[in-house]
C-alpha cells in the first residue's frame, strides 16, 4: 500500500524548527511537522495544513525540495514522502497533541548540526538535511530497520523533482 505524506522544515534566522513526536510512528523522535495528504489536496496544501496543526505556525510559500520512497522492515507500506522547506511563516508556536516543537540553532560549517538532536531523529534526516539547507532538490529511497537505523539509503541531487515517485521495477 502506498501512502503520500509530507514533512515541512521551517528555517528562519539561522534556526530550524523541529517537533518532538508524542504519539504513533516516530514517538520520541524529533522531526519536522507533517503528515498524510488527504483526498483532493496537493502535497503543498497538506504540508501547510499539517504544519499549522502540529506547531501553530503556518508556513508561507513552502518549496518542495525532496521526494523519498520510504519502506520499513516492520510493514508493507510504501511512503511517498514529499519534503518541503519554508523560510517565512505566520502564527504563534504552540504545543499540539502530536508534537512539541522548538527552534534549534544552525551553526556555520562544519558544525551546522552541533545543537540539533540527530541521535533522536529518524536515521535518514542527517543524510538529507544538509542538501535541504543548501536549497538543492533531491530524490531517493530509504529502507528502515528501526526508525533510527537504516538498512539502505540512496539520494540523488536533481535539477527538477517529478510530481510523484516513478513506479518500482
Amino acid at each position: 500500500m502506498r501512502i503520500v505524506m509530507t514533512v515541512c522544515y521551517l528555517i528562519k534566522d539561522g534556526r530550524i524548527l523541529l517537533g518532538l513526536k508524542k504519539i504513533r510512528l516516530g514517538k520520541g523522535l524529533w522531526n519536522g511537522p507533517g503528515g498524510r495528504v488527504e483526498v483532493n489536496e496537493t502535497t503543498q496544501q497538506a504540508a501547510v495544513r499539517e504544519h499549522e496543526a502540529e506547531s501553530g505556525l503556518m508556513p508561507l510559500r513552502p518549496t518542495r525540495y525532496g521526494l523519498l520512497r520510504v519502506t520499513k522492515v516492520w510493514d508493507e507500506e510504501v511512503i511517498e514522502l514529499h519534503i518541503f522547506r519554508a523560510d517565512e511563516y505566520r502564527g504563534d508556536l504552540r504545543e499540539s497533541d502530536e508534537m512539541n516543537c522548538r527552534w534549534f540553532p544552525l551553526r556555520e560549517a562544519p558544525y551546522v548540526f552541533q545543537e540539533i538532536p540527530l541521535g533522536q531523529m529518524w536515521g535518514s534526516d542527517w543524510h538529507f538535511l544538509p542538501i535541504l539547507l543548501e536549497r538543492r532538490r533531491f530524490i531517493g529511497s530509504v529502507h528502515f530497520v528501526t526508525p533510527q537505523q537504516i538498512a539502505q539509503i540512496q539520494l540523488e541531487v536533481v535539477e527538477r523533482l517529478p510530481e510523484c515517485l516513478p513506479p518500482e521495477d
